[in-house]
């Protein structure tokens, strides 16, 4: 048995064009892509998934300034200990 004590987080960071608005409230719905025909679409909506069947949560925050673009994904999951 486990006993959830507390959140581990992780966080990943770019410095690119960031996410348009069009895209950006539908990223984690699956077959919406932003890499064109090279991407299927799939993986955030899988992650997305993944991490909330476990307890956890994870955020997206972009910006699509020239000066200060990027974009950063926050994910969090709860620490488990063994419990005994």
């Amino acid at each position: 048995m486990l006993r959830v004590s507390q959140l581990e987080s992780v966080g990943f960071a770019d410095t690119g064009p960031g996410i348009h608005p069009s895209v950006r409230d539908r990223l984690f719905e699956p077959l919406v892509a932003t890499k064109g025909i090279t991407g299927t679409g799939l993986g955030l909506w899988i992650v997305h998934d993944l991490v909330e069947k476990n307890g956890g949560n994870i955020q997206l925050r972009t910006r699509t300034t020239p000066a200060s673009s990027g974009t950063v994904v926050s994910v969090w999951f709860p620490h488990r200990d063994p419990i005994g």
